[in-house]
């Protein structure tokens, strides 16, 4: 067998009742304005409320952008960046699936970064510091917590 090195996240807090932990995280990582990136569904079925409860709690200046479709085309992206840099976010927490959680690091990336998006597509590609990101998984499966890639639709079928 052929070796190989993984590397993943740092951190992985896993334990009930753990979203009263992010402004501890966020304090840690020095968010003071953070952009939650989430869809809609989230929104509509109030699961936001809760992260937005401690958010607010501890005095962080929050935005939420829950624009994020499944497979999120380019313009999601580019939206969510854009926005990002308006409101001078200093750190991203994904909160969601798969989907929400790919756009918050395209968004933690490009934020803080002069690349493009269309510079970054392929392996090892990235050259900028992306901001503090936190990721909150609402969903079992995607994985997209603990990876460093990230999966947009971009153009009709690709």
């Amino acid at each position: 067998m052929q070796s190989f090195t993984f590397n993943t996240v740092n951190t992985i807090i896993s334990e009930s009742g753990s979203l009263s932990q992010i402004a501890n995280q966020c304090d840690r990582l020095g968010i003071d304005r953070p952009m939650v990136v989430t869809d809609a569904g989230i929104v509509a079925l109030g699961m936001l409320d809760s992260l937005s409860a401690h958010l607010d709690t501890a005095g962080l200046e929050t935005m939420v952008y829950s624009d994020v479709v499944a497979d999120p085309p380019e313009q999601v992206v580019l939206d969510a960046v854009a926005l990002a840099r308006e409101h001078r976010i200093d750190g991203v927490i994904g909160f969601g699936g798969g989907s929400s959680m790919d756009t918050a690091k395209l968004v933690a990336l490009l934020a803080n970064s002069n690349e493009s998006l269309a510079d970054i597509y392929g392996v090892d590609n990235v050259k900028g510091k992306r901001l503090p990101l936190i990721m909150i998984p609402t969903t079992a499966g995607t994985g997209s917590e603990v990876t460093a890639v990230a999966i947009v639709t971009s153009g009709e079928t690709t």
